[in-house]
């Protein structure tokens, strides 16, 4: 079944380290796009969570503009994280200075934020895709969006050091979404409006499973279009059977 007015639900974490210095300002400005192109009002709602060496929530879920565009309007690269980057000397009480925690961030959305949530749910990562400090190991952060179904469209932007594109591709490819990885403003933009239409054109498929066995297990699912052998379908990996008490 085809579902295009399910309510949508929206995390978008960004990275704040020294590595987004020159390209935060495209991104505050395409986001705010983002947000006026896809939030339907009192329908679809929108969070903006920063990270570096922790996650932080700058605005809670909404379906205000105002506030989502004053969020990302506070989203700034710290300067002891520049410092860092540039090779001087960050304060003596931040051990966590230029350090990036991509999976914690990803894990903590999606256990907290969206997980209760209703329709569907979805994490727009923008970042360079380099995890230099997080406690939680990726296939962890995958896992956890599994549980909570949650959606992950990944945009790889970076400094001169440039972009993990392998990272971002799989945790893209594992949750059902995308990875984009925009040159310019005008890519950028292109990728939002990207997610957007993939956000409209979903299907909802139901299947009954021939294992029975309530097991608590994952279970791999493979989605084929008949007839279509050129068409590549995008879907979560699989989900978790059910589990006796």
């Amino acid at each position: 079944e085809r579902q295009t007015d399910l309510p949508i639900t929206i995390a978008m974490l960004i990275d704040i380290s020294g590595s987004q210095e020159y390209t935060l300002p495209e991104e505050v400005a395409t986001g705010k796009t983002f947000f006026r192109r896809v939030l339907r009002p009192k329908k679809d709602l929108a969070a903006v969570v920063t990270f570096e060496h922790e996650s932080v929530l700058v605005q809670d879920l909404t379906s205000d503009l105002d506030k989502l565009y004053r969020a990302l309007d506070q989203c700034r690269v710290p300067a002891e994280s520049v410092t860092a980057r540039r090779g001087g000397t960050p304060p003596i009480n931040n051990s966590g200075v230029g350090s990036t925690a991509m999976f914690d961030s990803i894990y903590s959305v999606s256990s907290e934020l969206l997980r209760r949530e209703a329709g569907r749910r979805v994490i727009i990562l923008v970042t360079d895709g380099e995890d230099t400090s997080s406690s939680i190991k990726m296939r962890d952060a995958i896992e956890r969006t599994w549980r909570s179904e949650i959606i992950v469209y990944s945009i790889g932007i970076g400094g001169p050091m440039g972009v993990d594109s392998g990272t971002l591709k799989k945790i893209a490819a594992e949750t059902g979404g995308r990875a984009f990885f925009p040159k310019n403003s005008s890519d950028l933009d292109t990728a939002y409006a990207q997610i957007d239409e993939d956000l409209r054109s979903q299907y909802i498929l139901a299947y009954t499973p021939a294992n029975s066995v309530k097991d608590g297990s994952f279970r791999t699912i493979q989605v084929k279009v008949k007839n279509h052998g050129d068409l590549t379908v995008r879907h979560r990996r699989g989900y978790f059977a059910p589990k006796e008490s």
